[in-house]
């Protein structure tokens, strides 16, 4: 995979497994599986809802061919300040999002801050605030919930986007196929017309659904999460206990199952979180083919794929990662987005004990410290070692890559992921054939590897 780069223990098993998993599942040479998408949605400022849906994208690199999200789902638009939407999580759970911002600091947020001095939900809108009508009837809130979290906040320029949720409980459930829209009584909230609104289709997209987008192998494991965190009002109850996948292409449901219980344990919180969390299992259905899952009275999942392309998906992802982090070359298009030129490609100089390298020499003086039980001598400088640096001077350093993110490069952790890919290469057959994961040099009849 080009240069040798220093991976962190966890990151590098992952790409072993990964690596045997594509070749053991004989991922496809051309294509892996779809890309994901992202839960973002909105609208315009006081338009109708759009949801950010993108009815007509195809999903590329698709392994079963082109597809298109169904009408109304996110895709990986980023919301504009303004955006607002209804969601109907459960057939008695509303949800009215917000897109805000705010000047730079000292400012403060001036819509729906609702958040108190200490980060909790502090002063919510009295529940007779939101008038609920669901087809011709109107229906009562019992609670009021809020939720708010940064959205997106760039470095290199300003512009904070802030995502806003407010949670209504309602007194009676929404039927399936009904029109609800949300009015706001004090008329502080939001502007006439109102932009929440919204069809409890059964198929509607949940953000409570998690399914793998990336893919799932037909003969390996395959599960999917249901929970969804309300701010205030704590995990969301899940109004039903069963699921099953449907089949896109046809839309006949292809198998059920039953949810069950995947509390977290391990993290001490009070109050305990991920407690309510539902596990679906379909390990057992193992044909390929593009599916959602869906939950009665919650809607549907993103689309995925069942297919062994989803391995190799994989695998190019960990590919193209370590490519943006090479160090001494250049990043270009199309193997990367995140452009840039080559870095780092002065020599390095082997510290010594001349005065170039003085304030280096007084950390060593000031810091050192003999381990209990050590019998070497203690490192005060760099020519007191018992190991003497075997070259002076200046060497070339450049290539590798960077080190989780930063721009170090360490010498056990470059080891190990050495030992890694020998390991893939020589114990699993095919990987070090492999000369398909996207990277500039793809395709020259030498592994990628």
């Amino acid at each position: 995979m080009g240069r040798v780069r220093s991976l962190p223990a966890p990151v590098c098993l992952a790409l072993l497994t990964t690596l045997a998993t594509a070749l053991s599942c004989g991922g496809d040479s051309s294509n892996g599986a779809p890309d994901a998408s992202t839960d973002d949605a909105g609208t315009d400022d006081g338009a109708a809802v759009d949801g950010g849906g993108d009815g007509a994208t195809p999903d590329a690199g698709s392994p079963l061919g082109p597809s298109t999200l169904p009408a109304g789902f996110p895709n990986l638009d980023l919301p504009p300040v303004g955006a607002a939407e209804l969601r109907i999580l459960t057939p008695t759970m509303l949800e009215l999002s917000l897109v805000t911002s705010k000047a730079p600091d000292p400012a403060t947020v001036t819509q729906w801050d609702f958040v108190d001095s200490s980060g909790q939900a502090g002063a919510l809108p009295p529940a007779q605030t939101f008038v609920v009508h669901v087809a011709a009837s109107t229906v009562a809130v019992t609670k009021v919930g809020f939720r708010r979290r940064p959205l997106y906040a760039p470095i290199a320029h300003y512009d904070l986007r802030i995502g806003n949720s407010i949670y209504l409980a309602l007194a009676t459930p929404v039927p399936d196929g009904a029109q609800v829209s949300v009015d706001d009584a004090s008329h502080k909230l939001w502007n006439a017309p109102t932009p929440y609104a919204a069809v409890a289709d059964p198929l509607r997209y949940s953000p409570a659904l998690h399914v793998n987008q990336t893919g799932y192998v037909p003969a390996l494991s395959k599960r999917a999460f249901v929970g969804e965190y309300l701010g205030n009002l704590g995990e969301l109850a899940p109004p039903s206990t069963s699921f099953s996948l449907i089949d896109r292409a046809s839309g006949q449901t292809v198998f059920q199952g039953t949810l069950a219980p995947r509390a977290d344990t391990g993290f001490q919180f009070t109050p305990a979180q991920y407690q309510q969390v539902l596990e679906a299992d379909f390990s057992a259905f193992q044909t390929t083919g593009q599916y959602q899952l869906v939950v009665p009275g919650m809607g549907a999942s993103f689309p995925f794929f069942i297919h062994d392309g989803a391995a190799l998906a994989f695998a190019r992802t960990y590919a193209q990662g370590m490519y943006n982090q090479r160090c001494g070359t250049a990043k270009t298009l199309p193997y990367t987005r995140f452009v840039d030129g080559v870095d780092h490609a002065a020599q390095a100089s082997v510290p010594d004990g001349t005065a170039t390298f003085a304030t280096a020499t007084s950390l060593l003086a000031n810091n050192a410290q003999v381990a209990p039980g050590q019998t070497a001598p203690e490192l005060t400088s760099f020519t007191n070692g018992l190991y003497p640096y075997a070259s002076t001077g200046t060497l070339d350093e450049s290539g590798g890559h960077h080190d989780a993110g930063d721009y170090s490069k360490y010498l056990m952790d470059s080891g190990f992921l050495i030992h890694t890919l020998v390991l893939a290469a020589d114990d699993f057959p095919g990987v070090g054939a492999m000369d398909n994961l996207g990277l500039p040099e793809s395709g020259d009849g030498k592994s990628d590897v």
